[in-house]
């Protein structure tokens, strides 16, 4: 075989290290590109420079391609120009900058904030980060974005930026992750991890563990420190020694032992000054797509330009072990002007190689200095599905085989003459083609074009288009009030040929799916004769509470005409839906996850200003039963209004998106905040009588909790007397029970809920009947743990959770502290009576708990009274004025501000944000109508309430 591969000299750095002089810059070259990311498994979107005004470094862009539709781009205020990476997968991109990590959505322009990372500023300054995707099977595949976190290797979630695997091992300044093992660089030290699933490989956690250090042969270049590292999808490890012109590979075939040697001019022979990196930004000038590799030699010179830079691009024939050389050589890439440092970044598709340093970013996402193409060479190399060999060669059974037959000279004559022939033919028509084109133009009147968001052609304005519409915009009938959600809208639309043309139409609505509202047109396609109109039927139906911006696409062409272009004009949906419990996530503005479980994770956010706890699922695939449920608990929880129960907000319906919206508590659970020693008595007692209440009000209801509990108790004011402190909230376990009073539990779940609340007819094997008094035990438990401020049970004498079990079925109750408040005692033995019907009812529990309450506000009241008394004394007998109102106003700023907020997932104890306003109503359709009087759900089967069972 004829393959080219060049061979070149190493060198030992016996110079000087120099760093990149931005003053010699040549100044037609406007930007600098520190970063061009890209995803080897993303299939529809690759390469997203990023890139800053150098001169004046106020803000740093990126841009994105996705098929069809226009370049996005992304704009980042930035107050230096620290490492920015992004990473892409098809809808969605990472960026990290300044020690934030952000997910952005790319289904608009410009791309929009998803998430942010709650590790956010504590993320290393400068971290590394890369994109992890381990792959056993379409079933079987993990995705991490991995960083550093407090100089320790972490893997957070691709869809929450949460940690998923914390503490790995020592970072460094570059991570590269294959399928099965990440390669980290700290300075010179490279260290390999490799990731576990289990000996079955079908493990849900997964591990990351220390596989081994690489050690290289010479690594005893100055460079080296600067050098990054690339890991490719096949898990080969490339190691840049650019001092010493060359790359170190190393495979899992030999555990990373051997070290075969890729040699790349980096600099050329005799230099005496190396490169080094700009202040927070290292090189990225390795990259892999598939076998083809590209390196970036932005310090390579030339006798007459200096630091002009270049790349190459190679591909590795590790797949063929028969295969020699192993590396060849596709193509060189130089520049063509001094100190633009071509290759600082790099980055490469199966098609394009993309090479970063100084550039001028055109604005119409074109990027000519930037790419080289890569598709059609000569060079004999094989990507995954092209093969392609010298001339001569024919690529067969996996190999290239020099053609014995070639043609005589006669016959080569031949063909080049009917070559000819048909290239003056081709001239020929395309000349007549051009001129007809030009002829139609010419004759064609002005019209306005303009663009639509992400639509890749041209609009035609309403006036201009060939076809007439008797209205441009669709309101059915709802112009000046909004449309119901969930019903059927009508309208007739008509269309008027005005030509002296036949014209086809058709109407296409937006091609991205919409969650907003579907959408038909009959016909939805059609020919119109010249003064012919047609009559189309529309039908509507909003899906949630919005305000579409989307368009209709109508599209006319001429039918006698085979080369005329298609004319776009746009109607729009001139109406919005009602105010309804299904709601548009796109509305959500997110602040930052506050909690997260095994199938959800919650998030402080906004929804139409008010702020809201938003409970999404991760992207399960629910059954079909489990959706139904879903949507029974969310009519349910609409029906549960009441001051003391947690304000149902609405809920997400759409697939890959179903969320719970709630009213945002900003102080936490009651555990949370029982913690705190500015926790009274008082401050306890009003909030056990707002349990109450908000019990009394879901037994009025026929409603079981089933999951009674501090953790289910939200604070919303921690001032002595308000008139609601706490509500009950989570409803995962409730039950509707309107059919009857008390259940066997044959009908209803045995031992759901917490073990440490539940009754003993919950906790008995035996199929016992249980209602109502199952909520009054957990209140029982409820009020002991929130006067002691402590879980009950931690003793040694319970081990275990059956240990609970045990103890309350054989009638043992914990001990009740002599120290409570008068009658707190007495109700928590009350509640918790082995018998359930010898328990009281919460209408009873309400009014005891709540005379304890007046009783303890009353001597606060008559002690503060004291005081004041003590003071006006104090006054009259000192020669100095003392201001009797000082503790009026320390009394009345302890009441009015806030004492402590939680963060859901570190139950840390801190002040909420100054900008965050509750609301105890948030939705504003028929939810603001907030009632404290009994409701009964209607009579429908039993109703699993799975919300809290997914989150």
């Amino acid at each position: 075989m004829h393959l080219l591969f060049p061979l070149f000299l190493a060198l030992s750095v016996t110079g000087s290290l120099v760093e990149v002089d931005i003053s010699k810059v040549n100044e037609t070259l406007k930007h600098f590109v520190p970063y061009i990311g890209y995803n080897e498994r993303s299939e529809s979107r690759h390469n997203l420079p990023v890139y800053y005004d150098y001169s004046d470094p106020k803000e740093f862009k990126w841009d994105s391609t996705l098929s069809i539709v226009q370049n996005r781009t992304g704009t980042v205020k930035m107050s230096s120009p620290r490492r920015p990476q992004i990473i892409d997968m098809k809808e969605e991109a990472w960026l990290q900058y300044d020690r934030n990590l952000t997910l952005y959505s790319l289904t608009k322009q410009p791309p929009q904030v998803e998430v942010e990372s709650p590790y956010n500023q504590q993320i290393d300054q400068d971290a590394p980060m890369t994109h992890h995707l381990y792959f056993y099977s379409e079933k079987i595949k993990k995705e991490f974005i991995l960083t550093c976190i407090k100089g320790k290797l972490n893997a957070l979630s691709t869809a929450y930026l949460t940690i998923s695997h914390k503490d790995i091992g020592d970072c460094g300044q570059y991570i590269s992750a294959g399928n099965t093992v990440v390669a980290v660089k700290n300075d010179t030290k490279i260290t390999v991890y490799s990731y576990y699933n289990g000996p079955d490989f079908t493990s849900v956690i997964g591990q990351y563990k220390f596989f081994r250090n690489i050690k290289l042969a010479d690594s005893t270049s100055e460079t080296f420190q600067y050098d990054p590292i690339r890991m490719t999808r096949d898990n080969i490890l490339y190691v840049p020694v650019s001092g010493s012109n060359k790359v170190s590979v190393f495979d899992e075939k030999t555990k990373y032992e051997k070290e075969d040697i890729l040699s790349v001019p980096f600099y050329q022979e005799g230099t005496t000054e190396f490169l080094k990196p700009l202040k927070y930004s290292p090189f990225e000038n390795i990259i892999s797509y598939g076998q083809v590799i590209l390196v970036g030699t932005p310090g390579y010179s030339t006798p007459t330009l200096k630091f002009c830079g270049g790349g190459y691009v190679f591909f590795d024939n590790i797949l063929d072990p028969n295969f020699h050389p192993r590396f060849v050589t596709i193509i060189k890439i130089n520049s063509t002007i001094a100190y633009s440092y071509l290759g600082y970044s790099a980055s490469t598709s199966a098609k394009t190689a993309w090479l970063g340093g100084f550039h001028t970013i055109n604005t119409d996402y074109t990027y000519p200095s930037l790419t080289t193409s890569i598709k059609k060479l000569t060079q004999e190399y094989c990507t995954y599905s092209v093969c392609e060999c010298h001339n001569n060669y024919t690529f067969v059974n996996g190999t290239c085989v020099l053609n014995t037959k070639q043609k005589t000279s006669k016959a080569l004559i031949i063909v080049l003459c009917l070559i000819s022939f048909l290239l003056l033919i081709g001239c020929g028509v395309a000349a007549i083609l051009v001129f007809g084109v030009w002829r139609k133009n010419k004759k064609r009147t002005p019209q306005t074009k303009f663009k639509i968001g992400n639509y890749a052609y041209e609009f035609t304005a309403v006036d201009k288009f060939p076809l007439s519409l008797d209205t441009n915009t669709l309101s059915f009938g709802y112009d000046k009030t909004k449309a119901p959600v969930d019903e059927e809208l009508r309208q007739t639309l008509r269309v008027l040929n005005n030509t002296k043309k036949t014209y086809k139409y058709s109407f296409n609505p937006q091609e991205t799916e919409n969650h907003h509202f579907t959408i038909s047109f009959s016909p939805k396609t059609g020919k119109l004769a010249a003064g012919i109109f047609q009559e189309i039927e529309v039908k509507c139906k909003f899906l949630c509470t919005c305000r579409p911006t989307e368009i209709v696409d109508l599209m006319a062409c001429q039918c006698d005409d085979d080369k005329a272009e298609e004319e776009h004009t746009a109607i729009k949906i001139g109406c919005e839906s009602m105010n309804s419990v299904k709601l548009d996530y796109e509305e959500f503005v997110k602040d930052r996850v506050i909690g997260e479980g095994s199938f959800g994770v919650i998030f402080l956010g906004k929804y139409r200003g008010n702020v809201v706890a938003i409970k999404k699922t991760k992207n399960f695939s629910w059954p079909e039963d489990v959706l139904e449920n879903f949507r029974k608990e969310v009519v349910m929880m609409n029906k549960t209004r009441c001051p003391y129960i947690v304000n149902f907000v609405g809920c997400v319906d759409t697939p890959d998106q179903y969320a719970i919206v709630t009213e945002y508590a900003p102080y936490g659970s009651l555990k949370d905040v029982y913690e705190s020693p500015k926790f009274t008595d008082i401050l306890a007692t009003k909030c056990l009588t707002d349990v109450a209440n908000g019990m009394v009000f879901l037994h009025s209801s026929l409603i079981i909790h089933r999951d009674l509990k501090p953790e289910n108790v939200l604070v919303f004011s921690m001032r002595k007397k308000e008139k609601v402190n706490a509500k009950i909230s989570d409803f995962g376990t409730s039950r509707d029970i309107s059919y009857s009073n008390v259940v066997s539990n044959n009908g209803m779940t045995q031992g759901v809920g917490t073990p440490l609340y539940m009754a003993p007819e919950l906790l008995s094997k035996e199929k016992t009947e249980y209602g109502q008094p199952v909520d009054v035990f957990a209140y029982a438990i409820l009020t002991l743990e929130v006067m002691t401020r402590k879980v009950p049970y931690l003793s040694q004498t319970f081990n275990h959770s059956w240990d609970v079990s045990d103890f309350v079925i054989k009638g043992g109750r914990l001990d009740i502290p002599k120290n409570f408040p008068e009658g707190i005692s007495q109700l928590i033995a009350d509640c918790w009576d082995n018998d359930p019907n010898k328990r009281p009812k919460f209408p009873e529990i309400r009014d005891r708990i709540e005379a304890i309450w007046n009783g303890l506000y009353k001597k606060y009241l008559d002690d503060k009274s004291e005081k004041e008394k003590a003071l006006n004394a104090l006054e009259a007998s000192q020669p100095h004025k003392i201001d009797k109102n000082e503790e009026k106003k320390k009394e009345k700023k302890e009441e009015k501000t806030p004492i402590l907020a939680v963060n859901y997932e570190q139950s840390s104890l801190l002040t909420p944000k100054e900008d965050i306003t509750v609301t105890s109503v948030v939705n504003d359709s028929s939810l603001v109508n907030v009632i404290d009087e009994p409701q009964v759900v209607g009579h429908e089967d039993v109703l699993t309430a799975i919300v809290d069972d997914v989150f």
